[in-house]
């Protein structure tokens, strides 16, 4: 007598193929549906992308930043600030959809320590962006 007895509460092994089978179907399921959420969040998210070579022109008083951006993503961007080093420019232009636009901003001098090249970060209601500026005297 070489057969098992099933005992009784025991799950016959086609029974417990559907149970395994069910459950790998939902956890798919799953899956899927977070990958539909986060590409509807990420369809709805404005994205800057640096367009060109951004630009400094130092003089002996002040400064001016020259910078193109475009918007590729769906929805309305502001870029608000560029970050040089320690230098802050204020910034406030809105950049729809599928736009390009080039912003020039005034500003304090360059300090000295800078040289043919620098990294900023351009801040942007779609988040914060680097660019690395090249530096006219």
């Amino acid at each position: 007598m070489g057969s098992k007895l099933l005992r009784k509460g025991d799950l016959s092994s086609p029974v417990l193929a559907i149970i395994v089978t069910i459950g790998i179907i939902a956890a798919g399921v799953v899956v899927v549906s977070w990958f539909f959420t986060l590409s509807k969040v990420a369809e709805a998210t404005p994205a800057i992308i640096v367009t060109g070579q951004p630009v400094v022109i130092c003089r002996s008083q002040s400064s001016l930043v020259l910078i193109t951006v475009r918007n590729i993503g769906p929805k309305p961007a502001t870029v608000t600030a560029i970050h040089i080093g320690e230098n802050s420019y204020a910034v406030n232009m809105q950049v729809n959809a599928d736009e390009e636009k080039s912003i020039a901003v005034a500003g304090p001098a360059c300090p000295a320590a800078w040289g043919g090249r620098v990294r900023g970060a351009i801040e942007t209601t779609a988040g914060i962006y680097t660019a690395t500026f090249v530096i006219f005297t």
